[in-house]
């Protein structure tokens, strides 16, 4: 399967940037119960941190602590990640946490050398002049989510997703910025507000309400980057 040579494809209309936003928002509320449990899974490191950070322990034990919950997180952070991939490319066969796990982890191998592919595109467009490393991470950018979508791996995906993004590179591009910016000052205002709040709070208060609410934005937020691929996916190849 891996070994199938993908088809050009016509050029696609990717959708207006406000018609992503309200697709992304209507998905996310759909299944907002799971994948707001998938993503509590993928960030329990930083959930677990919170509770370190208010233990009373030593320099050398609180740092073994990190490092164990810092190795925890990573693999509890793919797989929740694969299950919610899987979720919002098979809607229809997860529909509970532990069917999204399961599912999602079937696609482990195939995803992590996918994945791992596409990394070291881009950060040899990155080492050679930042500009193809960019170029380089949104034609391949679909490489994972067509894993599970169309079962195809390694470079048979990533010459999937170039064939598919090639054509509508820039727009891609403006999109993703577009919603990355989006994010990125709601983040801001978020933090800034509760961060003014805190500083009438004593250090140790301070400090465990800004972990909380860093926490609870990243929960809140880590369904929307693969609902934004699936978008992109679905408006890419409406005339494939």
């Amino acid at each position: 399967m891996d070994q199938q040579t993908p088809v050009a494809v016509p050029k696609a209309t990717i959708r207006p940037f406000q018609a992503i936003l309200t697709s992304m928002w209507e998905h996310y509320n759909r299944r907002f119960k799971l994948f707001l449990m998938l993503a509590g899974i993928a960030n329990i490191n930083l959930i677990l941190y919170i509770v370190v950070h208010q233990l009373n322990v030593n320099f050398i034990v609180s740092n073994i602590i990190t490092f164990v919950i810092s190795l925890a997180g990573i693999f509890f952070a793919v797989w929740a990640g694969l299950g919610l991939v899987f979720v919002i490319s098979h809607p229809e066969k997860a529909t509970t946490v532990e069917q999204a796990l399961n599912q999602g982890g079937a696609f482990f191998f195939k995803s992590f050398t996918t994945g791992l592919l596409v990394s070291l595109w881009v950060l040899l467009g990155l080492i050679l002049l930042i500009i193809p490393g960019i170029y380089w991470s949104i034609l391949y950018g679909l490489s994972t989510y067509i894993v599970f979508k169309e079962g195809l791996a390694n470079s048979a995906a990533l010459q999937r997703s170039k064939a598919l993004v090639k054509p509508v590179w820039l727009t891609v591009l403006w999109r993703t910025l577009g919603i990355g910016l989006v994010f990125g000052l709601v983040y801001i205002l978020v933090t800034s507000v509760t961060n003014l709040g805190f500083t009438f709070l004593p250090d140790r208060l301070a400090i465990l309400g800004k972990d909380i609410i860093g926490a609870g934005l990243n929960v809140l937020v880590f369904p929307f980057s693969t609902i934004l691929l699936s978008i992109i996916y679905e408006d890419v190849t409406k005339k494939a």
